[in-house]
């Protein structure tokens, strides 16, 4: 089929692209964006927030990406998922669930899209918290999980 080589394109351009946007620090193999809101308008990440481009895979651009973006935030848990709740809620996302744990899950709704966060800690010191956004399209009159066609 013809979609599969173009798909397959497609996926190794995001990939390239979004590879060329971090920076290798020394000799380690770390890559990372520090400014998330350059490329991620629409998602209020917190100050000081480091993107792992290595969990990360961003189809799209501005208002219209899909994708997961993984990284981690100086904030603890409690205050990141305040962040979210408060800062996606001004740009129109509507909290549908939230469930807490030692790792944490929200799902939030702003059509046509949904996203879906999980919070847990980063490990180490200074109650940081890493963070796993996906966000994807709203499937419309959905009353359960998608079935196959």
């Amino acid at each position: 089929m013809a979609v599969r080589p173009l798909l397959l394109a497609l996926l190794g351009a995001a990939v390239l692209g979004a590879a060329g946007c971090g920076s290798l620090p020394g000799s380690g193999t770390t890559r990372e964006v520090t400014d998330p809101a350059r490329f991620l308008p629409d998602l209020p990440l917190p100050e000081g927030t480091k993107i792992d481009l290595e969990r990360t895979l961003i189809l799209g651009s501005a208002a219209d990406w899909t994708g997961r973006v993984a990284g981690t935030t100086p904030l603890g848990e409690e205050d990141l998922i305040r962040h979210f709740r408060e800062q996606l809620g001004k740009g129109g996302w509507k909290l549908v669930t939230i469930a807490r744990s030692k790792s944490s899950l929200m799902t939030f709704t702003n059509a046509p899209r949904a996203a879906t966060i999980e919070v847990s800690p980063a490990g180490g010191f200074g109650g940081s918290s890493a963070f796993t956004v996906v966000v994807s399209p709203q499937v419309s009159g959905a009353t359960g999980p998608a079935q196959a066609r």
